[in-house]
């Protein structure tokens, strides 16, 4: 069945600091819940299922090492090229052509350093890019002073916690890094307004109302014109920024609320959405008080 969607699904269910709904992503969210065998699978090796195969993935495992940090003491426990205890950081991610080279890429740090074990995986067609990452991993490791006789177990910290421990929602948040924050937040969520109009008001600021525009685009039955002044192609620009009946009522809310900045008078001629919303918002809006609402004037004006 082809849907009509204003918005794509990835979009709605980006948190809103990045410019969506906030919406659950189930597929993020069991994501960063399978980190949690990981997590267990170190900190409470006294569960049953521990030593079996964990019903995680590469993704699962790249994400979960990339939020985590193991200090090595023994050596026993921690991956030799997967596990971040390499100046935090895995030596799979340092050297991922060396990685991908080795023989074997299931080694504990005890049982790659002694006897140099991960030097005999990766010694075998080597090229330049090759011996660039294998000294660059040697010194890395001669840096970090190993002492593997160490009778303590390596330890694990989750980086993403204050605690040092594993938590779902911030294994869930770590799958949005890199997105551009959003003024949404300021513009619509932290407004007061009632929540239909918070997500009128989403949608508008992304261009997704279904004006005639939009539905031309689809190939859609529309009526082209503006409804209001019927004059220009109805785009959502055009009906809340120059539509001229439209800023007669913009001039009479900003005289009623006593808030210039909604008079378009103030406002710039080439603005998105975005940047007129921006100035639309007075800075003042909360010390700002409306005239009362009179039931007896709105019934003689019913009567008029």
């Amino acid at each position: 069945m082809s849907g009509k969607c204003n918005v794509a699904w990835t979009l709605v269910a980006w948190p809103t600091e990045f410019g969506g709904l906030g919406i659950l992503d189930l597929e993020r969210f069991s994501r960063a819940l399978r980190l949690r065998w990981l997590w267990f699978n170190w900190t409470n090796p006294e569960r049953p299922w521990n030593g079996t195969e964990l019903p995680v993935g590469s993704v699962d495992i790249s994400l979960f090492n990339a939020a985590t940090t193991v200090t090595v003491h023994n050596g026993r426990k921690a991956s030799f090229w997967l596990s971040s205890w390499l100046n935090g950081q895995a030596p799979s991610k340092l050297c991922p052509l060396l990685y991908c080279h080795s023989r074997r890429k299931n080694r504990s740090v005890r049982d790659a350093i002694v006897g140099g074990c991960w030097i005999g995986d990766i010694a075998h067609s080597l090229t330049q890019p090759l011996l660039d990452e294998f000294f660059k991993i040697w010194r890395a490791i001669d840096a970090a002073h190993l002492y593997l006789e160490d009778d303590r177990e390596d330890t694990i910290t989750w980086t993403l916690e204050s605690s040092g421990k594993y938590s779902a929602k911030s294994a869930y948040k770590i799958q949005f890094e890199g997105q551009y924050l959003s003024n949404f937040p300021k513009l619509i969520w932290e407004s007061w307004a009632p929540p239909r109009c918070k997500f009128f008001l989403w949608l508008l600021l992304q261009n997704r109302l279904w004006t005639s525009a939009r539905l031309q685009l689809r190939g859609w039955e529309n009526n082209y014109f503006c409804a209001l002044c019927e004059r220009n192609l109805e785009t959502a620009h055009h009906l809340f920024i120059e539509c001229p009946y439209s800023r007669r009522v913009w001039v009479l809310v900003s005289t009623w609320s006593g808030c210039p900045n909604l008079n378009p008078a103030q406002w710039l001629q080439a603005q998105d959405l975005e940047a007129w919303n921006k100035i639309r918002c007075c800075p003042d809006a909360k010390r700002i008080r409306c005239p009362p609402f009179r039931p007896v004037d709105a019934w003689r004006r019913r009567e008029i």
